[in-house]
């Protein structure tokens, strides 16, 4: 099975939560191999626990410390 999920950013930096949309799709399955893949060379993708409330915020402020190429 292959599933897509399409998002669209607002902003030029953002992170979004796709934890719903991924759980939804593989709600029926008891096994799985689940691959998260991104065809835009401008996007990346991180794996965070949401722990921490300030966790987006801190990520987008050490990002935008990086010199821009």
């Amino acid at each position: 099975m292959i599933h897509e999920i399409h998002l669209k950013t607002k902003r030029r930096d953002e992170m979004i939560d796709i934890t719903a949309q991924a759980e939804a799709l593989l709600e029926n399955v008891q096994e799985m191999l689940v691959v998260v893949y991104s065809p835009d060379t401008t996007a990346g993708i991180t794996i965070n626990e949401n722990a921490d409330p300030n966790e987006k915020k801190d990520t987008m402020r050490i990002l935008d410390d990086f010199p821009q190429i």
